[in-house]
């Protein structure tokens, strides 16, 4: 399950994926405490169930459901994003699928370059790494929701041209 910390999308602290051997809702919610605990943020951006093509699996449900609990019982803020509101973002950049928007997101982070995996074909399983990707997108589309304004849209339009 990938991660992103930031202030703004150009503000970003740390990033990274949270590899539990287990994918059981206490061992995300004892990493999510630590997480509070280090960065105090006042808002949780996480992945929506989704419905039809976009569902996600009853056990991935469970750990969603259990850092939404711990977030709220912290006090926090829970935005919830679904696959479909991620490519209503990024089909203003010419991207509907998760190859495209990964392709995205590494022009506008090049350190997320060298996480970039081939294109996926139907035999091959998802990449490791997709989560970063995945996490990216949740805050792109998060800041680009939140304030819809000419300036976050430049906020994130800036991401394309060469720094």
């Amino acid at each position: 399950m990938g991660y992103v910390i930031c202030r703004t999308p150009r503000d970003i602290i740390d990033y990274g994926l949270g590899y539990l051997k287990i994918l059981a809702p206490n061992y995300y919610v004892k990493r999510l405490c630590k997480f509070i605990e280090t960065y105090k943020p006042h808002v949780i951006v996480l992945k929506d169930y989704g419905e039809g093509l976009y569902m996600v699996k009853p056990r991935v449900r469970k750990v969603i459901e259990a850092i939404e609990n711990v977030a709220y019982k912290e006090g926090l803020t829970v935005h919830r994003y679904s696959r479909s509101e991620m490519i209503k973002i990024f089909s203003q950049f010419g991207e509907t699928n998760k190859f495209g928007i990964s392709l995205t997101l590494s022009r506008w982070y090049p350190n997320l370059e060298h996480l970039l995996a081939p294109k996926r074909t139907l035999t091959k399983t998802e990449d490791y790494y997709m989560g970063i990707f995945d996490a990216h997108a949740l805050m792109c589309t998060h800041f680009a929701t939140i304030s819809p304004n000419k300036e976050q849209k430049h906020e994130l339009e800036s991401h394309q041209q060469p720094n």
